[in-house]
């Protein structure tokens, strides 16, 4: 995205990374937070890594970015998501 939008008026810079995980209680059942890490199996967790774009970046600008990054293994991954809390 600073390739294509560097230099432009719609240059932008996201300074803020969110890490969203999960697991699936049904299959480890209840585990506080805290014990986490030493609970359950690492493999068994489902995450999300986040960034803030603008609106005006596309599901299609997404897409000729993930194709343009093959070579990271999470770009076929490369998507919008909205996040309510």
């Amino acid at each position: 995205m600073q390739k294509k939008y560097g230099g432009t008026e719609q240059a932008f810079i996201s300074q803020v990374v969110e890490i969203f995980y999960w697991f699936d209680e049904e299959q480890t059942g209840f585990v506080d937070i805290g014990e986490f890490y030493t609970t359950v199996d690492l493999e068994q967790l489902h995450y999300r890594i986040a960034i803030r774009i603008p609106e005006y970046v596309s599901d299609k600008d997404i897409q000729e970015i993930a194709q343009r990054s093959a070579e990271n293994p999470f770009s076929r991954d490369f998507g919008r998501f909205t996040y309510t809390a």
